[in-house]
């Protein structure tokens, strides 16, 4: 067998050489690969948590800029508390009109219209009786549209009494929004 020659070491050489030229590029590579997978990782939750802080600080920054809508939309409504108020005002303007008039009866119930859970509001269903002129009804019934609060008219029945002249017996249904 013939000694190596110069030239077949050399080979050698340069094929060890790049041999460990490709293992040091491939080390290299994974370490890469695996540092921007962390990075990548790591940039995700600064994202989310980016996210998390300015959806927080919107919602903030609406309810700030929303105060006075909210506090005029709530003043449409009979508070959790208030409903014995609302009667009152209720009786105290018919009063007012020279009408006898009496509660007849308060109901709660679900307000059909809430679709939040739990609801936040309800129904209170008044039943007012009144004595008076025609006129003191009609301007009774024309001034409960003026109310300070969300309501509505379920009924409505006037009828003349017979025991005196120019009185008359009315019954009405009114439905207030309170809130829980």
């Amino acid at each position: 067998m013939k000694p190596p020659t110069k030239t077949s070491f050399q080979m050698a050489i340069g094929c060890l050489i790049a041999v460990i030229g490709i293992l040091a590029y491939s080390y290299a590579y994974i370490k890469v690969e695996a540092l921007d997978n962390a990075v990548s990782i790591e940039r995700s939750t600064i994202l989310a948590s980016s996210v998390s802080n300015q959806s927080a600080s919107d919602a903030t920054e609406i309810l700030a800029t929303t105060t006075s809508d909210r506090a005029a939309l709530a003043s449409e409504f009979v508070p959790a508390l208030g409903a014995a108020e609302a009667i009152d005002t209720l009786e105290n303007l018919g009063r007012a009109l020279g009408l006898s008039i009496d509660t007849v009866s308060v109901n709660q119930a679900p307000n059909p219209q809430d679709s939040t859970n739990p609801p936040i509001s309800q129904q209170l269903l008044i039943t007012i009786s009144t004595e008076g002129s025609w006129s003191e009804n009609a301007t009774y019934l024309a001034e409960l549209e003026n109310l300070p609060y969300f309501s509505f008219i379920t009924k409505y029945s006037l009828d003349e009494d017979g025991t005196a002249a120019d009185i008359w017996d009315g019954s009405i249904d009114i439905v207030l929004i309170q809130l829980n």
